[in-house]
């Protein structure tokens, strides 16, 4: 679930039933959004994008995007503080 992702990053965040954003996080960052966040954020990031699941496991469905794409516009559109 997205908000386990969130949990994972970040101390507090906005919470609720929905999630705000954009498909295929389509949107343009003035660079201080991103370098809002230290790189450890980025790397945790990457290590989601990085799972292999268990070779057993068939699917085409990418997941671990499918969370990303959930949380990027609450990330870039508050000042969340990093775990």
């Amino acid at each position: 679930h997205p908000y386990q992702v969130l949990e994972w990053c970040f101390e507090s965040f906005p919470g609720g039933d929905l999630i705000k954003f954009l498909p295929a996080s389509n949107m343009a960052l003035p660079k201080e959004n991103i370098l809002r966040y230290s790189k450890g954020l980025y790397e945790k990031l990457k290590y989601i994008i990085n799972y292999v699941p268990d070779p057993s496991y068939n699917s085409d469905v990418p997941a671990e995007c499918y969370l990303l794409e959930r949380i990027f516009y609450l990330i870039w559109s508050n000042n969340l503080k990093e775990i």
